[in-house]
């Protein structure tokens, strides 16, 4: 975001800090509303197959990814496996097509959740795309969300459309009760940014939520305050990364060494940041 390039800590998702492995079910509508055309000879389809591959690119070989394209019943594109060994499934991805009809929530989801059944990750997530004007047959959803919870499989939407149009309430009741987000957008142009954005916050998981001991380094005199001599644990942090030419104030003293609070000038001005 343009936020982030002003930081003088990084929000990268580094592999060598990622605690779990992650598995990654999408489940596509490939409904007759995503023949819709959105520009540059593209329809939405198209994007939500570039979204997809985005969730290809952004995890580490040995995470796990299966795509599934439902219309009245759900189709396996690419089986669950590493995404070293679907490396060369990008091209069945980008050349998924709508083939009319609505997208069936239930047997969208229910698929989704059986493809993790066979992921050896400790961490599970479905990612489920859909027409918020054109989701039918949801089914017994609450029942299936609570099972896919009970094995720890976490649920996230991406809803083509608007909070007001008609099967925007279900979309947003199937993230909440699968404990992932829900994100809307009538902009099918902002399809694939929003799947690298899901990916990103379940694959990233750094949020340190554990009392941790942290010291103040002689940069912290920079910012014009005198520093505590022994400063109480932080409860919780998120893990960042200092960029080259940030000044950094106060650090971790776990495993990572993280910065805790780091500055530098932007422009005119001065940035700081407390994580």
């Amino acid at each position: 975001s343009p936020l982030e390039r002003v930081l003088p800590i990084s929000l990268e998702m580094r592999r060598e800090h990622r605690k779990l492995s992650l598995a990654i079910a999408v489940a596509l509508d490939r409904s007759g509303s995503m023949a819709a055309p959105v520009g540059g000879g593209r329809v939405k389809m198209d994007l939500a197959n570039l979204g997809t591959v985005q969730v290809l690119d952004l995890l580490s070989p040995n995470d796990e990814l299966g795509v599934i394209a439902v219309d009245s019943s759900p189709h396996v594109i690419v089986p669950m496996d590493t995404v070293e060994a679907n490396a060369s499934a990008r091209g069945r991805i980008l050349s998924i097509d709508s083939m009319g009809g609505g997208i069936f929530i239930y047997e969208a989801l229910s698929s989704a959740a059986s493809m993790l059944l066979s992921a050896k990750a400790e961490t599970r997530h479905i990612i489920l795309f859909a027409d918020a004007a054109d989701s039918e047959e949801p089914g017994n959803y609450e029942m299936l969300i609570e099972k896919c919870r009970q094995a720890n499989v976490s649920i996230s939407v991406i809803g083509l459309g608007t909070e007001a149009d008609v099967d925007a309430n279900l979309l947003k009741e199937i993230a909440r009760r699968g404990g992932g987000e829900c994100y809307f957008t009538a902009s099918a142009e902002e399809i694939p940014r929003l799947f690298a954005q899901d990916t990103f916050t379940v694959a990233r998981s750094t949020f340190v939520d554990q009392p941790t001991p942290f010291q103040f380094t002689a940069g912290f005199a920079l910012l014009g305050a005198t520093p505590a001599a022994t400063p109480p644990a932080l409860g919780g942090y998120n893990l960042c990364y200092l960029r080259p030419e940030a000044t950094l104030a106060a650090v971790t003293t776990d495993e990572y060494t993280a910065p805790t609070v780091a500055a530098w000038n932007a422009g005119n001005g001065r940035v700081v940041c407390f994580c």
